[in-house]
């Protein structure tokens, strides 16, 4: 089912030589600064800060929310972001698949994002009643006899697809559920398919599945998303695994755990053998489980979203309950946690709200609008609840909420007002002439250019101990800079010495010193 694919080691998590492709640089440790922004998400270009903290941002709840709810009769209150919202390129409307009734797909649009039409269609009616129903699975026959289910549904449109048939892809998960399923079909038709549309409606599905349980991954479960990656044209399928040992676990699942998992591909229908991606550590709650993870690409680097569970009943503060935390990666193979494992989003905690308790990523990442980052995820009243809870498992509304973030707004550095620096590792530069920083002041922003010292009698395996910075560089240094202060998306730091494209196919090091306030972002144009 699955075959290696060119570019993808088998063991890529210990390849030396494919570990060296995560850093963006002409050589091991001399930082190209990239075309697009510099976060502060990880510290790829930091070697020193003083004075500073770092802070992840959560994003603000729109005051429309929730955008999208269950309000038509076979939504029954109760719709499931299990899907993905998109803006589609071509025509400039906001997409939305999501789940209902535990296994049918149904389809929203949008002019704005906010105002949500459901357009009523005659593909998959109930009675003489037309729906937004617009996929039930590789044979909707199998779901009426609820022979199969059916999870979450990843919707992409891949920029240049030569058939216009396949213009949207769809990655989704079905299983056999029931005893008479079981028996009648193998575990080689448990697991991930694909489907392709040329409207993202009327679709047509592969009837088996791109990833099994018998052939690819035993442990292989349903929360799962996909992503197109334009950074190197491929797919990348975040799926879940169940039952990993975890000898000291609480919860649900006892001395097991819920994991997440990768796998690629070129083509979209052949698929590497999932490798497990992330699991939780030592510095986790005991009952802690990864439900669910989301990518995508932003600013030429890898970030996602990744459902946090925590499955016990006597957890202290999230008992059966789910937020997300940030997460991020340099080469798309391997995550981390970011943002010091705080909740990105957070559930509300309040009995009744549609957001009370669980929170769910989408796979779609954020929408661009303007100076804002748009991010559509799924909420639910209920505590995600087994019988053996001490939880009733109530009916209680599903709904898809949607949250707003600043530009590069994950995570800054701050300082207060005894001030702070950042000091970037070895960069230089081959486009632009000016600095730009995404930075929010009540202080002082200010910078200077450092040189950098190369040291020729370490040994060559020790790199990164061949460089050191040195001083600020004439005509660039502190006092020579032009201060800033004020809320900026987009503003310039000068020097007396002239535009810092002087310093272009140089090695040079960038220091900023700030006052009472957050530094989001940098780059050179």
């Amino acid at each position: 089912m699955t075959r290696r694919l060119a570019g993808y080691p088998v063991n890529y998590i210990t390849q030396k030589a494919h570990d060296m492709a995560e850093f963006p640089s002409d050589g091991p440790f001399c930082f190209q600064v990239p075309d697009n922004r510099v976060l502060f998400v990880d510290d790829l270009y930091v070697t020193e800060t003083k004075g500073l903290t770092r802070r992840l941002h959560q994003p603000k709840k729109h005051p429309a929310t929730p955008v999208i709810t269950g309000d038509l009769p076979w939504e029954d209150n109760c719709v499931h972001l299990y899907g993905t919202v998109l803006l589609d390129p071509v025509d400039g409307l906001f997409k939305a698949w999501y789940k209902v009734n535990d296994y049918d797909c149904a389809y929203a649009v949008s002019k704005d994002g906010v105002e949500w039409e459901k357009p009523l269609l005659e593909i998959f009616p109930r009675g003489d009643r037309p729906t937004n129903i617009v996929y039930r699975g590789i044979d909707p026959s199998l779901l009426d006899r609820e022979m199969f289910n059916m999870e979450n549904v990843s919707v992409m449109i891949p920029p240049g697809e030569a058939d216009p048939q396949r213009r949207y892809k769809m990655f989704t998960f079905q299983a056999p559920i029931s005893k008479e399923a079981r028996e009648e079909y193998s575990d080689k038709y448990f697991g991930h398919y694909v489907a392709y549309s040329p409207d993202g409606i009327h679709w047509s599905a592969r009837p088996e599945p791109v990833l099994n349980k018998s052939d690819d991954d035993p442990a292989i479960g349903d929360c799962h998303t996909c992503m197109y990656d334009p950074l190197k044209d491929r797919f990348i399928a975040f799926t879940k695994q169940q039952f990993i040992e975890k000898p000291s676990g609480t919860g649900d699942f006892g001395p097991m755990a819920r994991v997440r998992s990768i796998s690629f591909s070129d083509d979209f229908e052949h698929w590497t053998r999932p490798q497990t991606c992330l699991v939780p550590d030592d510095q986790d709650h005991r009952c802690m489980h990864f439900y669910n993870m989301s990518g995508f690409v932003y600013e030429g680097m890898y970030l996602g979203l990744l459902e946090i569970y925590y499955s016990d009943d006597n957890h202290p503060t999230m008992p059966r309950m789910c937020d997300i935390q940030l997460i991020s990666s340099r080469s798309g193979d391997r995550w981390w946690r970011a943002g010091g494992r705080e909740p990105f989003l957070s559930p509300s905690g309040q009995a009744g709200q549609w957001d009370a308790y669980m929170l769910g990523c989408q796979s779609g990442g954020p929408i661009a609008r303007g100076d804002e980052l748009w991010f559509y995820y799924g909420g639910s009243a209920q505590h995600h609840v087994p019988q053996c809870s001490r939880y009733p498992q109530d009916e209680g509304m599903y709904a898809i909420g949607l949250s707003t973030l600043r530009r590069d707004g994950f995570v800054s550095y701050d300082a207060g007002a005894a001030g702070g620096t950042l000091t970037t590792k070895p960069v230089h530069f081959q486009k632009g002439s000016a600095l730009h920083v995404n930075a929010e002041v009540r202080g002082q922003l200010s910078a200077e250019v450092v040189s950098i010292i190369e040291e020729h009698e370490i040994p060559l395996y020790q790199e990164l101990w061949r460089y050191r910075t040195g001083r600020p560089i004439e005509g660039f240094t502190l006092s020579d800079c032009k201060a800033l202060s004020g809320d900026h998306l987009d503003a310039t730091i000068g020097w007396t010495g002239g535009d810092i494209g002087v310093f272009k196919g140089q090695l040079i090091a960038l220091r900023f010193h700030l006052t009472d306030g957050s530094l989001y972002s940098f780059w050179i144009e």
